[in-house]
């Protein structure tokens, strides 16, 4: 255990310890002092969210002249909260109330959350119910790092007691994300403005030319279907964002034909003569991975030859490609996205 810094959060709860009604205190001291001056008028106050992992104990929002306003521990207060911890603690409170708050107030349907499993191994974040509770679906938030074998091995503890699980992403960079993007094609991302309590729903995948986004559009852009969250917008969202790719592509000179798979083999052949067996699969996995990411139509033959010939020139060891390049659990469109950033971070 260890004392909390002062000024370490800018997330509050209102009313108790158990409250899920998050708060953040305003960048603006005079704002600050409004909404200090209006919970005082109330007798409303902030607590530390036992929710959220924190402390419970009660906070004072402080909105002087020198720092920009927070939420304050009590001197002799003790909390474990950090400040990344704080963070996603808080957003993913208010992203389950604003998701639970928009099910309910636009359909018939019931919202529970933080609802253990059956067999006490899990517990999902929000389980979307009809009336005779005949058909659940699932929604779980991800803020924080998670492999695509622990999001599987999560999802089949919840379909035991539910029909569909989804899963909401708030990072692109989580691997479970990006592999859901390779094997289905796209992944489901979720946000909010911790402000306005404005929430967004988005596609992320590719569009066109090697690019890998995400189409966002608000709640009310969205319904819940049985097996999920479907948005009949995103679909010119998805075709204007192809559109744009296509453009930038058509723009870009063209190789000669088959010029990447001429390099593709020339690298694969060269890397089976001169390198050990395991140095050679570490580079034979990273330019097969560019080779059908072009061959799919995901990254654009020019990028492609760009790539390949990079790699044929680059001279680091091949521990460094594993690291760099390759990492744990990356797979197709995972590694190419990662050779894209070392490739112009290089560049520059």
């Amino acid at each position: 255990m260890s004392t909390m810094r002062r000024h370490d959060t800018i997330y509050a709860v209102v009313g108790s310890p158990e409250a899920r009604d998050v708060v953040t205190a305003p960048a603006e001291k005079y704002a600050a002092r409004r909404m200090r001056s209006e919970a005082q008028e109330s007798r409303t106050s902030f607590f530390c969210s036992i929710a959220v992992g924190g402390c419970g104990s009660k906070l004072k929002l402080a909105a002087g002249d020198m720092r920009i306003p927070y939420f304050s521990h009590a001197p002799q207060a003790v909390c474990d909260l950090s400040d990344a911890t704080a963070r996603d603690g808080y957003t993913h409170l208010a992203i389950q109330e604003e998701l639970k708050r928009w099910i309910e107030g636009t359909t018939s349907l019931r919202c529970d959350l933080e609802v253990a499993t059956s067999d006490r191994k899990g517990r999902s974040d929000l389980v979307v119910r009809d009336a005779e509770d005949t058909h659940r679906l699932g929604l779980e938030i991800q803020l924080s790092p998670l492999t695509h074998a622990e999001m599987q091995r999560r999802s089949n503890i919840y379909l035991k007691c539910m029909n569909h699980v989804q899963w909401l992403y708030g990072h692109e960079e989580i691997q479970a994300c990006r592999s859901q993007v390779e094997r289905g094609g796209y992944a489901f991302r979720v946000r909010i403005d911790m402000e306005t309590k404005e929430c967004d729903l988005g596609y992320f995948g590719f569009h066109g030319g090697g690019s890998l986004q995400t189409a966002w559009r608000p709640l009310r852009d969205w319904i819940v279907r049985r097996n999920g969250l479907y948005s009949p917008s995103i679909k010119s969202v998805l075709e204007e964002a192809k559109a744009k790719a296509e453009i930038e592509h058509a723009s870009k000179p063209k190789p000669p034909p088959e010029t990447y798979q001429s390099i593709y083999t020339g690298l694969s052949e060269e890397y089976g003569s001169v390198l050990t067996a395991e140095y050679a699969a570490v580079r034979e996995r990273v330019i097969a991975a560019i080779y059908r990411s072009a061959r799919k139509g995901q990254l654009d033959e020019s990028t492609a030859v760009e790539l390949l010939v990079w790699l044929r020139d680059l001279t680091k060891h091949s521990a460094w490609w594993r690291r760099q390049l390759l990492g744990p659990g990356r797979k197709g469109p995972e590694i190419v996205i990662r050779v894209l950033e070392v490739y112009r971070s290089q560049k520059q």
